[in-house]
């Protein structure tokens, strides 16, 4: 019986590409139907706390 989980490595290895093509194919479908937004450039000059103001005030506009 346990012949049947170490069949073949031809067999396992096939499989793990057509798996590594698949989740590329999902993952890449996924971003054709919900493409991330760009983001809003920030200028670095402001300090931290006035950055964050500015993301949450982005937010509320959205």
């Amino acid at each position: 019986m346990m012949e049947f989980w170490v069949a073949n490595p031809l067999i396992e290895m096939i499989f793990g590409i057509v798996s590594f093509v698949g989740v590329l194919l999902l993952g890449w479908a996924n971003l054709m139907v919900d493409p991330p937004k760009t983001a809003v450039a920030i200028p670095a000059e402001l300090n931290v706390w006035e950055r964050h103001r500015l993301r949450q005030s982005q937010r509320k506009e959205e």
